[in-house]
Parts: C-alpha cells; sequence; structure tokens
C-alpha cells in the first residue's frame, strides 16, 4: 500500500488563463488551463475548438472527480493500480491540452489583427478566464485565499503568485513592458525605501537635497522604544528659515472609519476629491484577478476590520492600481521627500507606524521646513487631525522617519513629471 496521497490543486495566471499544478505528492508536469476560443474566429474553426475545449473540460472534471475519490478512501484502501491509473489519466489530459493550445495559438496567430485588437483579445480572454474560474470555481477560489493568507504570514512564494496574477492582468490590459516594470520598481522601492528617482529629480535645489539629508543627531541611533506616534505631533514648527511646500487642501471631508486611511491619503497626495478615490477603489478591486471573490463582489470588505470578517485595508498592490488610475505614480525613495516636492509640487503620500503593535495608518506629508535653528519638520495632513487646520500638523523630520513604514510616493498629471 501506498500513504495517502493528496491530489490538490494549485493555481497561477498564465496568458490563456488559470494554470492548474499539483502538489509534489503526484509528480509530473503541470496540468495547463485551456485557452480560451477567440470571437475574432471565423465560424467554422472556432466551434471546432468550441468543441474541443468542451470535450477537454468534461475530461478534466471526470480526472477531479476520480482523484477526489481516491482522495476520499482510506490509505489502506489505495492501490497503486488505481494510483497509477490516475496518473495516466492525468498525463492524457496534459498531452491532449497542450496540443488544443498550440493548435488554438496557431489559428489565432493566422488571423490578421491591429495591435488594439489584439490586446482586445487578450482581454477577452482573461474576462473570460475570471469569469469562469474565479467566479465559478471554488477549487480555484480557495487557492486564492491559501495565497492570500500565506503571503500575510510572510511566505515570499505565495506573494510572488499573487504578483504574477497581477503581472498577467495588466499584460492583458494592454500596459506594455516598460509600463509594467516600470510599475513594480516603484512598489519595490516603496517597499523597501530605496530606489531610483526620475532624471530631473536631479535638478533639485541644494536647498531640498539639504533637508533631505537632515538627520537629528539624538536619532542617529534610533530609540529603544519610540513615543507614538501621534504625540510626535504640534501645531507649528517654529521660526521657518526656509520651506519647500505643496499646494495641498484636504480633499477628503467626512469622517475617516478605522480601515481606510490609505484612500484619505491617495485623495490628499493626488488632490482629488475623496468620492473619485472610492470609485475607483471600488472598480479596482471588482477587476482585480488577485482579490479573493467575496473582496471583488463587496470591495467594502477590504476595509472591514478582520474581528468582522474583513482584511483591515487595501495592500500596496492596490494602493498603486488606484493611484496610477488618478495620474502618473512615481516612488519616493525615504531619503527624497523634500526634493520630491519641489520637483513635482505633490504631497508625498506615504504610511508609519502609530504605536508599538504595529498598527499603520496612512497619510501625506505636504511640506518640509527649515527652521532658524536648522531642524527639519515635515508638515504632515492626516485624516484623523480633526482638531488641526486643514487636518495637518507638524513633526520633526527624524522622528517622523523613526516611525515610517514604508518610503513614498507622488502622484502626478499622466502628461507631468
Amino acid at each position: 500500500m501506498r500513504e495517502l496521497r493528496i491530489l490538490r490543486l494549485a493555481a497561477w495566471i498564465g496568458w490563456c488563463g488559470l494554470v492548474a499544478g499539483v502538489t509534489p505528492a503526484m509528480q509530473g508536469e503541470e496540468i495547463p488551463g485551456l485557452a480560451v476560443v477567440p470571437d475574432t474566429l471565423p465560424s467554422e474553426p472556432r466551434a471546432g475548438f468550441a468543441q474541443q475545449r468542451q470535450n477537454l473540460d468534461h475530461e478534466l472534471r471526470s480526472f477531479l472527480a476520480a482523484a477526489d475519490a481516491f482522495n476520499a478512501k482510506k490509505a489502506e484502501d489505495q492501490t497503486d493500480a488505481d494510483y497509477d491509473a490516475l496518473q495516466a489519466q492525468r498525463t492524457r489530459y496534459i498531452a491532449a491540452a497542450r496540443a488544443f493550445n498550440r493548435s488554438l495559438a496557431a489559428a489565432i496567430q493566422a488571423q490578421p489583427a491591429s495591435g488594439a485588437e489584439d490586446r482586445a483579445l487578450m482581454r477577452h480572454q482573461w474576462e473570460m478566464s475570471i469569469d469562469w474560474r474565479y467566479r465559478n470555481d471554488p477549487t480555484f477560489q480557495g487557492y486564492i485565499h491559501d495565497l492570500w493568507k500565506l503571503a500575510t504570514e510572510g511566505d515570499s512564494d505565495a506573494n510572488d503568485k499573487l504578483v504574477a496574477i497581477l503581472a498577467d492582468q495588466l499584460k492583458a490590459d494592454g500596459w506594455t513592458k516598460t509600463q509594467r516594470d516600470d510599475f513594480f520598481a516603484a512598489i519595490n522601492t516603496f517597499i523597501r525605501g530605496e530606489g531610483p528617482t526620475p532624471k530631473n529629480w536631479a535638478n533639485a535645489s541644494d536647498e531640498a537635497r539639504q533637508m533631505d539629508r537632515w538627520v537629528d543627531p539624538a536619532y542617529i541611533v534610533l530609540p529603544e522604544r519610540l513615543p507614538l506616534y501621534h504625540s510626535e505631533l504640534v501645531g507649528s514648527p517654529g521660526e521657518m528659515a526656509a520651506s519647500i511646500t505643496a499646494n495641498a487642501t484636504y480633499m477628503a471631508p467626512g469622517r475617516q472609519h478605522p480601515y481606510d486611511c490609505t484612500l484619505y491619503a491617495i485623495a490628499n497626495g493626488a488632490q482629488v476629491p475623496l468620492q473619485r478615490v472610492q470609485e475607483e477603489f471600488g472598480s479596482t478591486m471588482k477587476n482585480l484577478g488577485m482579490e479573493p471573490v467575496e473582496d471583488r463582489n463587496n470591495p467594502g470588505l477590504a476595509l472591514t476590520s478582520p474581528n468582522q470578517g474583513g482584511r483591515g485595508g487595501i495592500g500596496t498592490y492596490e494602493e498603486f492600481m488606484i493611484g496610477s488610475k488618478l495620474g502618473k505614480v512615481i516612488a519616493v525613495p525615504t531619503d527624497s521627500f523634500a526634493t520630491a516636492i519641489e520637483m513635482t509640487g505633490k504631497p508625498v503620500i506615504t504610511s508609519v507606524f502609530v504605536d508599538d503593535k504595529q498598527d499603520s495608518h496612512a497619510v501625506a506629508v505636504t511640506g518640509v521646513y527649515r527652521r532658524k535653528d536648522g531642524a527639519v519638520y515635515y508638515s504632515v495632513m492626516d485624516s484623523t487631525l480633526e482638531g488641526y487646520p486643514n487636518f495637518t500638523a507638524y513633526v520633526e523630520k527624524s522622528k517622523f522617519e523613526s516611525h515610517l513604514e514604508t518610503a513614498g510616493f507622488v502622484v502626478t498629471p499622466s502628461t507631468g513629471n
């Protein structure tokens, strides 16, 4: 007898839709997804490919049913003959699926199409795979849940698979390779705190560069225990010798809920009404294939407390996707906030830890100030600062940086910096 073999599926996205694989318990090459038959094919070959696809889908379901039946047996009832029969069935399906995908790809490539039609076809394929696999296939929905759970716990492999899903969707949406590379490079800078900046930022003033370099000597080595973030804020930076500011107005009327501070920070950083950011948030969540199905069906769950079945806030990828719908997103390393504000005229959106429990909060840095005594302060627009003019308070630069969770980013007009 063999020990119990679990044949649970895993999934990720390829150009032709969702692709299935198995755990190491059943060895062999990955099970490929079936490419979507596009409406752009002539009627006769389209009908033939559609029938082939239907037959293959039925064959895959038969294999999965047989695998479930095998798994349901007690270990002592699982025979080598049953296992070998399943392996043979799987091998036959893989060969047939790959042959189908190759034939369909050749038929598609033989059709004359413009670049716009090619992009439309890719979007169609993506939408079909999302509609079928994510909305109707609980196996794949379960896999996305597993990925999110693992990624939240720090599993880099699970995070990479979620990123791969997003990368494929951006490709299907018509993003060029350069656009995709820039997008993920910006996220990398935002997370790591360092990275390249636009070439024209080399023209920043000496004042901006000096502000960015300034460090309070008392914070060269961080205190063992930091005060609460909001206790570091003051109503005025004192007598100023120089300033670099963005023209920023608080854009988010209404009380902020506990888990939607990122939307407020984006509205204030991009200087667009909160309502528009909320609309882009809803649209983004509903259409991102990397999201769990319940979050796509009800985006508000992402902004709901985990104690009430929600996620407790959106992540970096959603944040950058929303920003990219409002303009051009430019990542700002932690040592370039003054330069970014001077060169773009926009606030820097960032996130800070507010307490020793590592609870984070998104804010917008709207200005940098040098006092006459040489100390450098930030002005910070914060959706919780109802008692301050323009929801803005000030904090010494080194104190603020000691609480930083991420670097920052600015959102400029698409034709801007």
